[in-house]
């Protein structure tokens, strides 16, 4: 009889105690609410508001616009993974492919031309292959020729 009691008891206490915190969460201006809670979170630890350690300094409104600034259509696509261009590029190359050197030009079908860029060099005997141009890792881009596993590192001529 004892148990049901104190649970009781513990219960009013914890409603009583969260009452300032649902007083905070129900401010709608984000800076306001933020206020609050630091208000709360340093009057927990017996210091004044003003004194709260590690409390996140909210910038004034102007400050939050200059952050913000921007075109709305640039700010709503930030961190969006989405990009606007392909993951890759499929074209061929025509005839008796060789292989490349260092400052080899590749001319696709589709008329593009890329460059070699990593000083690489291979030797192929391939007749007019597929090849798919790919985003590299840090930047840049690679080629891949199909009936062969390698690769160049390469940039776009024109």
């Amino acid at each position: 009889m004892l148990i049901p009691l104190m649970l009781g008891a513990l219960a009013q206490t914890a409603v009583a105690d969260d009452a300032p915190w649902l007083r905070c969460a129900d401010r709608t201006e984000a800076a306001e609410r933020l206020a609050c809670y630091d208000a709360l979170a340093a009057s927990r630890r017996g210091r004044p508001a003003s004194a709260a350690e590690g409390a996140p300094r909210v910038p004034a409104p102007a400050a939050q616009a200059a952050v913000t600034s921007g075109t709305a259509a640039a700010v709503s696509r930030f961190g969006a993974t989405e990009r606007a261009e392909p993951d890759a590029l499929h074209s061929q190359l025509s005839g008796n492919f060789e292989g490349w050197g260092p400052r080899s030009v590749f001319t696709l079908a589709n008329g593009q031309r890329w460059a070699v860029a990593d000083g690489s060099s291979a030797v192929l005997w391939l007749q007019s292959p597929k090849v798919t141009v790919r985003r590299a890792a840090l930047g840049g881009y690679r080629i891949e020729f199909e009936g062969s596993n390698q690769t160049a590192r390469v940039r776009r001529v024109d």
